[in-house]
């Protein structure tokens, strides 16, 4: 049965083993720096919320005094590298900020540099030696979900950055094929998440750890491997691994051209700290609130929302019409409108506690509706060149004005950019009220193929609560 099954982690194993820095092109080593500076700003920015300030309170206190262990952003003393690469992560992670890419699975690839970084603490490599990790781990987990939907057996995405965390942890690690391989059979075998932390009417705190507790397994894989363990055979393709019991059968064609193309550069950065589905969303209610005048909520008879059908799967469900969350906010549809609509902005200030109870947010709810479009079900389920993201939303007053917004890409997307400077002006947004030298970071992140450092470079992210 074993042979029967197709396995790409022999592929993928020889891919990392020998891609070099010299291989990535240079607009992929430029995309991969604008996705370490997405994603820091994205970790540090995340300290504004005081949930997260208390969970990593509580690690950044767990430090060790052995020198062969993780480095954490803003974290003065080492942790244990599990402790730092589920930090950074969770930091990362936990604005539902972070870049995404979408296909059968979803995944937010940036999720995978919290190892990457950690690892600078238990062996201190360049810059060029991140970047090219980066654009590894971006690969294999992009990859991975062109090849098999997770969610529809009722797993969660985290599952594959198992693999592309371990296998790009090993690079930086210099462990041999036979090394990465029982890296990623370890990480899998232990470490299998359910999709449930992503269902349901209440969305915990999970949502934005479940990404940091796979990067915690992949870090405690390689160290299993540097104790001198060997994982178990046939991981992925044998009767009890990884396809059989998890993936399903994984296409193919998703592991073609192997470091020819480079999926970092199809990865999306998020202009708004909504899900995904939820960015044009937004989109169309400030556009709607400008061409309108900023009515306010009494005067909208109701809403119309139409797109696809992952859009209702995932944050239109009726579920999530009410949002007692953050977690569940920031994954509604219903939401993700009525708050900028009101409010004129849509950032970590509209996830208030009393913003959620609102009469007037409520209201705007409760008369917004979504209709799916199968054209536009089908254009988001077209291959990944020609795939869009299509969706429009029409409010029509109480004096019978109707107007509507229609967008096939949100704005981050590679077929609508944010510019240089638009990114950076998210990492400042995010990072000036936390970090103490933001313009020195910033600098140091746009020249990381220069570095020759990475641990010399965490030193320099110096948090204002700890001077």
């Amino acid at each position: 049965m074993a042979s029967e099954i197709y396995n790409p982690l022999p592929q993928l194993l020889d891919f990392a083993a020998r891609l070099r820095f010299e291989d990535l092109p240079a607009r992929v080593v430029h995309e991969t720096k604008r996705r370490v500076v997405d994603a820091l700003g994205c970790a540090i920015g995340g300290l504004a919320d005081e949930r997260l300030r208390q969970r990593r309170a509580y690690l950044r206190k767990r430090t060790v005094s052995y020198a062969d262990a993780g480095l954490a952003y803003g974290v003065p003393d080492k942790l244990s590298l599990g402790d730092a690469a589920f930090l950074n992560s969770m930091m990362t992670r936990w604005l539902d900020f972070n870049d995404t890419y979408l296909a059968k699975e979803p995944a937010h690839p940036s999720d995978n540099l919290g190892l990457l970084f950690a690892l600078a603490g238990k062996r201190d490599f360049t810059g060029r030696e991140l970047l090219l990790a980066a654009a590894i781990a971006y690969d294999v987990q992009c990859r991975l979900c062109e090849s098999a939907s997770l969610r529809s057996r009722g797993w969660d995405h985290v599952n594959y950055i198992l693999i592309s965390a371990a296998i790009a942890g090993a690079k930086l690690l210099g462990m041999s094929a036979a090394q990465t391989y029982d890296a990623v059979a370890f990480a899998l075998s232990s470490n299998a998440t359910m999709r449930q932390a992503r269902e349901g009417s209440y969305l915990s705190e999970q949502k934005n750890m479940a990404a940091a507790d796979a990067v915690r397994g992949a870090a405690w894989a390689l160290e299993k491997v540097i104790a001198g363990g060997s994982g178990p055979a046939e991981i992925i393709e044998g009767k009890h691994g990884f396809v059989s019991q998890v993936s399903g059968p994984l296409a193919p064609a998703a592991f073609e051209g192997l470091g020819e193309r480079f999926f970092i550069e199809d990865t999306y950065i998020k202009q708004y700290p909504v899900e995904y589905h939820g960015q044009t969303v937004v989109e169309h209610a400030l556009s709607l609130r400008r061409e309108l005048g900023s009515p306010p909520a009494s005067r909208v008879k109701d809403v119309l929302i139409s797109g696809y059908e992952a859009q209702a799967r995932i944050i239109g469900d009726e579920s999530k019409r009410r949002p007692a969350t953050k977690e569940t906010a920031d994954h509604s549809l219903y939401f993700a409108f009525a708050a900028p609509f009101l409010e004129g902005e849509m950032t970590l200030r509209q996830y208030r506690p009393e913003l959620l109870a609102r009469a007037d947010v409520l209201g705007l709810m409760e008369r917004t509706a979504f209709e799916e479009v199968p054209e536009w079900t089908e254009r988001y389920f077209a291959p990944q060149a020609e795939r869009e993201f299509v969706s429009s939303a029409r409010v029509t007053m109480a004096d019978g004005r109707s107007v509507t917004d229609l967008r096939r890409f949100p704005h981050g997307h590679p077929k609508n950019p944010l510019s240089d400077a638009e990114v950076e002006a998210k990492f400042r947004a995010q990072c000036e009220p936390f970090l103490e030298r933001p313009s020195e970071t910033l600098e140091a992140l746009w020249g990381l193929e220069r570095a020759p450092s990475v641990a010399a470079l965490m030193a320099k992210i110096v948090l204002r609560e700890e001077g």
